[in-house]
C-alpha cells in the first residue's frame, strides 16, 4: 500500500509493522485503565450516595431506601473492573516467601506455570460467569430482595467483563515472560506513579 507517498508507511512516517507492534504494546494498557476509570467512577458514586444518604438522615430525618443495595452492586463493579490494570502495574498481591528462595531459573519456570495456569482459572471462570449472566438475562432474573428490583445481569455482567479483561493480562503477561525465557526479549518496565 501507498500512504503518504511511501511505500507501506503510515501517517506518522514510520513503517506500517511498527505502528501496529507500538499499538499492540498501549492499546491493551489504555483498554485496562478504561476498567481502572470504571473502578474509580465506582468508588466516587459509593462515597458520594453514601454521603447524601447520612446528610439526608441527619437533616430530614429520612434515608435512601436502595443506598446500601447500590453501594453493594458498586463493590461488585470497582473489584472486577480494576483487576487487569493492577496486574499489568504489578500491584496484586503476591506470596513469594519461599519462592524467592529458589533458584532464579526455578523461580522463573515456575512463575511461567503459575501465570498460565492463573490465565487458565481466569478464562474458565470468565465463561462460567458469561454463561450466568446469558441464563439471568434469558430468564429475566430480578433481585426481589432489594428495593430496587433491577435486573440481575445488569450488576452480574461486571464480574465477565472484569476477567476478561484479566485474562487478556494474564495472556499478555504470560506472552511476555514465555519471550523474555526463551527468546531474550525483555519487557519494558513501566512506570508506577504512588500519590497521583
Amino acid at each position: 500500500t501507498i500512504v503518504n507517498g511511501t511505500k507501506g508507511d503510515n501517517q506518522n512516517g514510520k513503517p506500517a509493522d511498527e505502528s501496529l507492534v507500538e499499538l499492540s504494546k498501549v492499546l491493551p494498557d489504555r483498554v485496562f485503565a478504561l476498567g481502572l476509570v470504571v473502578s474509580c467512577a465506582a468508588v466516587f458514586f459509593m462515597a458520594w450516595l453514601v454521603t447524601i444518604n447520612v446528610l439526608i438522615r441527619k437533616i430530614l430525618d429520612w434515608s435512601i431506601d436502595w443506598n446500601v443495595e447500590m453501594v453493594q452492586y458498586m463493590m461488585v463493579v470497582l473489584t472486577f473492573a480494576a483487576l487487569a490494570h493492577t496486574l499489568r502495574v504489578g500491584r496484586h498481591i503476591t506470596i513469594d516467601f519461599f519462592t524467592n528462595r529458589l533458584p532464579a531459573k526455578v523461580q522463573d519456570y515456575l512463575e511461567l506455570v503459575m501465570i498460565g495456569g492463573s490465565f487458565l482459572f481466569t478464562f474458565i471462570f470468565m465463561l462460567r460467569s458469561y454463561h450466568s449472566v446469558e441464563r439471568a438475562y434469558g430468564y429475566g432474573t430480578q433481585d426481589w430482595t432489594g428495593i430496587l428490583q433491577a435486573k440481575i445481569w445488569v450488576p452480574m455482567t461486571a464480574l465477565p467483563a472484569g476477567l476478561a479483561l484479566l485474562a487478556l493480562a494474564l495472556l499478555i503477561v504470560l506472552v511476555e515472560k514465555w519471550d523474555g525465557m526463551f527468546f531474550g526479549r525483555k519487557v519494558e518496565e513501566k512506570e508506577v506513579v504512588v500519590g497521583h
